[in-house]
């Protein structure tokens, strides 16, 4: 339930008091998570179209990383979504902070250690520090997307919504919950119905269609070449990788392999270990789960079937880094209890 401090609102009613809290001088900023992905920017779009249009407050959109997947820069271009890096930006010239797809202290955002921050918006499970980093906040992990709860807010306060924002909007529903088919419930199906009247045709398909790298192929191949098979689960090691989305996307492909229920990707970039768990399984723990897979490694977050997470300070030593992968791969094995099974090639026979 929407909160404020320890006090609970129904949405209605916190979204009310929420702006009228906001009413105050100065410009905003809504923050993304690092490598920003649809869902986040999408939320942090309509978070800032709600500012502007109910408040008449100037609102930049920041985000940390990069925007790496092809998807994902096409919607930005194709969208026109605003978007500054943040080493770009000063936060202290910022009256309000808000924080979308993201909580504190989660290792996945860009912003200082102990922000003190307005807002979050988030539909992974609430961690008990957030109430503590932000004034408001707006954590429901019954929903599939982050996205859904800032478009309610626009039709809560039934504000306009262009075609560019609710093309961005759907698609980010979309992509999150895999055309509802995953931890969709009836507000997230009501919102991507919604968006979809209003979308251009044009611009959706070229965000699901986009041009891809020389580079991407040539990860399809190291994929197909690294990737070990322990019956029913997956573990796939890239090596070094320029672009950190990669893992995530690679992890969705091989879920995609006949008998896998549980997949565990892995990526060398600029000195981090990017890990990116997946599982078919309902209610499949991977967010728990990749918790206790980076255990005193680093920081993870996420939730049933989908969850990131990432080893900071990677070593440079080459045997060193392969010490940690497989120390991840069996930590992974020993939560399936498939330690003892023998690793198979995707080219075994």
């Amino acid at each position: 339930m929407p909160q404020r401090g320890a006090d609970g609102f129904e949405p209605e009613v916190f979204l009310d008091r929420l702006l009228e809290d906001l009413r105050v001088p100065g410009d905003a900023i809504v923050v993304t998570h690092d490598n920003p992905d649809p869902d986040s920017l999408a939320a942090a779009y309509a978070i800032k179209t709600l500012f502007e249009a109910t408040l008449q407050r100037a609102t930049t959109i920041g985000y940390g990383g990069i925007i790496g997947r092809a998807e994902n820069r096409t919607l930005v271009r194709a969208c026109e979504i605003p978007v500054v890096p943040l080493e770009d930006l000063d936060l202290e010239r910022f009256r309000t902070v808000v924080l979308v797809d993201s909580q504190p202290q989660t290792g996945n955002n860009s912003l200082p250690a102990g922000f003190r921050l307005d807002l979050v918006i988030d539909h992974h499970p609430l961690r008990d520090t957030t109430p503590l980093q932000s004034r408001w906040v707006d954590v429901r992990s019954d929903f599939g997307a982050s996205a859904t709860i800032a478009a309610t807010y626009l039709m809560q306060k039934q504000v306009a919504i262009p075609p560019l924002l609710a093309t961005a909007l759907f698609y980010a529903i979309k992509s999150e919950t895999q055309d509802l088919g995953v931890h969709a419930n009836a507000r997230d199906r009501e919102v991507y119905f919604n968006m979809l009247q209003g979308l251009d045709p044009r611009l959706l398909f070229q965000i699901t269609h986009p041009k891809v790298s020389l580079e991407y192929f040539r990860i399809l191949g190291d994929v197909t070449r690294r990737t070990s098979l322990y019956e029913r689960a997956a573990v796939t090691y890239i090596g070094d990788i320029s672009n950190p989305d990669f893992v995530a996307e690679m992890a969705d492909m091989v879920m995609r392999l006949e008998g896998v229920e549980w997949a565990l990707c892995m990526g060398a970039c600029n000195g981090r270990l990017i890990l990116s768990l997946r599982t078919s399984r309902e209610g499949g723990g991977a967010g728990a789960m990749i918790q206790r897979l980076v255990r005193g490694l680093g920081q993870a977050g996420g939730h049933g079937m989908m969850a990131g997470g990432k080893v900071a300070q990677l070593p440079e030593d080459r045997a060193a880094r392969q010490q940690i992968v497989a120390s991840i791969r069996e930590r992974f094995l020993g939560e399936l209890g498939l330690n003892d099974v023998d690793a198979q090639s995707i080219f075994d026979e």
